[in-house]
């Protein structure tokens, strides 16, 4: 716990309105792994931003859910999600395949 920090995400994107890319220059960190929830939004936004403010991002394929949707199911979304980003905006892999 002693170099955690935590800190409020008030919008989709972990970079805005938060310290986290300063945090992460700080700390000579030059890329982020993202998981979570709510694939079409915050994991969405936060790998697209990561890139734009100098970071590599992983995507990790299978470490990132959401709901249902009336239109689409959860498994259609994240794969769609995978898809889309892999490539221009982070590397994707399956949680397996990744260490730190």
């Amino acid at each position: 716990m002693g170099n955690e920090v935590i800190f409020e995400k008030k919008r989709p994107n972990a970079f805005a309105q938060t310290d986290l890319a300063t945090l992460l220059s700080e700390r000579d960190c030059d890329g982020v792994v993202v998981t979570g929830m709510k694939t079409q939004y915050c994991v969405d936004s936060t790998c697209r931003a990561a890139r734009d403010c100098g970071f590599d991002a992983v995507l990790i394929a299978n470490g990132h859910t959401c709901s249902d949707t009336p239109e689409l199911k959860a498994e259609t979304i994240v794969a769609h999600h995978n898809a889309t980003l892999a490539g221009p905006f982070c590397r994707v892999v399956q949680a397996e395949e990744w260490s730190f």
